[in-house]
């Protein structure tokens, strides 16, 4: 217990215990040192992302081949699409996109443009903004003669939206090719492209990938923007008025 005489140094008036102490006490487990060390050591962590903040900016403009197989109920099945419509469905879909047909084999190509996308760029100058403006918060804090002037990082991730529109608009190649089994219970599909394109394109006309059962995600966007989705819809839909078209004609023959 403290006295009550109000002379000594412990209950004098106008003096506090507590702020006398040294912040650099061994109680107080190291005062600003620790704090100092905890702030180069955060530093030390948003360096060590800068290399993925530099990847997700240089991948956004690279294309990572891959082949798919799907799998669709062939011929001899009474409710399943017919081979003719099938392929019609495919054309249908690359033709709604612009893409043009280079070959016409075993294997057909498709090739197309793929353009820009300005929420592409808005997203990766956002990201390079947070990420910056992190780094600069860090330093300001840790360096005291840098100060604000350390959020001047900011304004280099105006080029990461700059360098994917400069690098963005590349020419795409698609490969496919259909084969029907002996006994046409089974159609399959092989397409060969940029992983996104080709996933594009599996979601658009719901074709099942072999060996995998496909789960819609909570948060998932649609397979393309609206207006190329119903572009797609409506020649799909083309494609399904004629075959039904054909198929009424043959059976009335």
């Amino acid at each position: 217990m403290l006295c009550g005489c109000g002379v000594c140094g412990f209950c004098a008036p106008g003096t506090d215990f507590l702020s006398s102490m040294p912040l650099s006490d061994a109680g107080y487990g190291g005062g600003i040192e620790g704090t100092n060390l905890s702030l180069y050591f955060t530093l030390a962590l948003y360096v060590l992302t800068l290399p993925g903040l530099y990847s997700l900016v240089t991948r956004s403009v690279k294309v990572k081949d891959v082949q798919k197989n799907y799998d669709l109920p062939g011929p001899a099945n009474t409710t399943a699409k017919t081979t003719r419509q099938v392929a019609g469905e495919i054309m249908a879909y690359f033709k709604a996109l612009n893409y043009e047909i280079t070959a016409a084999e075993d294997v057909i190509t498709f090739k197309g443009v793929m353009g820009k996308s300005k929420s592409q760029a808005a997203f990766l100058t956002f990201c390079t903004f947070v990420g910056l403006g992190s780094l600069g918060l860090v330093l300001s804090i840790l360096n005291q003669d840098i100060g604000s002037k350390a959020y001047a990082l900011t304004l280099l991730s105006p080029y990461a939206g700059i360098f994917y529109w400069n690098n963005a608009q590349r020419i795409d190649t698609v490969k496919v090719k259909m084969e029907t089994s002996d006994d046409e219970q089974l159609i399959t599909v092989t397409a060969q492209g940029g992983k996104e394109d080709i996933e594009r394109f599996a979601k658009t006309l719901q074709l099942p990938e072999r060996g995998k059962v496909y789960m819609k995600g909570i948060f998932e966007d649609e397979a393309l923007p609206t207006e190329v989705t119903e572009l797609v819809k409506d020649k799909l839909a083309e494609v399904t008025v004629q075959e039904s078209v054909e198929t009424s004609d043959e059976v009335k023959v």
